[in-house]
């Protein structure tokens, strides 16, 4: 099953994300940015670059709770949409016909991170810091697909032409990560496994990418701040 995108989700995700910045006005913060890697398994094989941007709220020194928000850029692949036969009597009924496709998505995304070696809040005796982290998020992205001329006098595909559409896909992942204190600044590697519990769009085009591994590379910034 798939979900259209409506302002009405992003409103709620929107919220939630702000959530992690209004927690309280004396807490633990911080900050940051990272490049992304991200590729899919399945038939669509799907391989983008992104970055994104991310607040962390350190629950205590070991605990925080992360919003993050990431844009990856386009990728060209080809998928396949079902085609049906005008008659009955035509065999085979249905044909899958591959179009060429061109997909770009952004992550919303809400995490638990723990530490397991190192805290939050380190200093220069307690540089390095190796954490895991789990939690669920919005795949939302943008499709556009060419339609090739088949058979038309046998079959009827759903679309023609060139269909462009979005789609809003629920998804859960865990991961871990490292990262070390350089100045005032974290620098950290980390790997994320997703998967998506709906497929975008299945209706008419279908792309297999059931399971996702993502690299990313990144800073973070800590700052602390107190109530009056």
């Amino acid at each position: 099953m798939s979900h259209k995108f409506t302002k009405q989700n992003l409103t709620i995700w929107a919220l939630l994300l702000l959530s992690v910045s209004t927690v309280s006005l004396s807490a633990k913060w911080s900050y940051g940015g990272e490049f992304s890697f991200i590729h899919f398994t399945g038939e669509s094989s799907l391989r983008h670059f992104g970055a994104g941007i991310f607040g962390e709220y350190g629950m205590n020194d070991l605990t925080t709770l992360r919003g993050s928000a990431g844009y990856f850029f386009p990728h060209s692949y080809q998928a396949s949409v079902l085609a049906f036969a005008k008659s009955s009597s035509t065999i085979p009924y249905t044909k899958e016909v591959l179009v060429d496709s061109r997909i770009t998505f952004t992550n919303l995304a809400m995490d638990c991170k723990r530490y397991f070696i190192g805290r939050h809040e380190g200093d220069e005796n307690d540089r390095f810091g190796f954490f895991g982290f789990a939690g669920s998020g919005l795949m939302i992205g943008s499709r556009e697909s060419d339609i090739p001329s088949f058979e038309q006098s046998l079959y009827t595909v759903p679309i023609q032409d060139e269909k462009k559409g979005s789609f809003i896909n629920w998804i859960v992942s865990a991961g871990f990560g490292a990262e070390y204190l350089l100045g005032s600044t974290y620098l950290y590697a980390s790997f994320r496994c997703s998967y998506a519990f709906d497929k975008a769009n299945q209706q008419y085009i279908k792309t297999d990418a059931p399971l996702g591994f993502n690299y990313n590379f990144g800073m973070r910034i800590p700052f602390l701040i107190k109530s009056e």
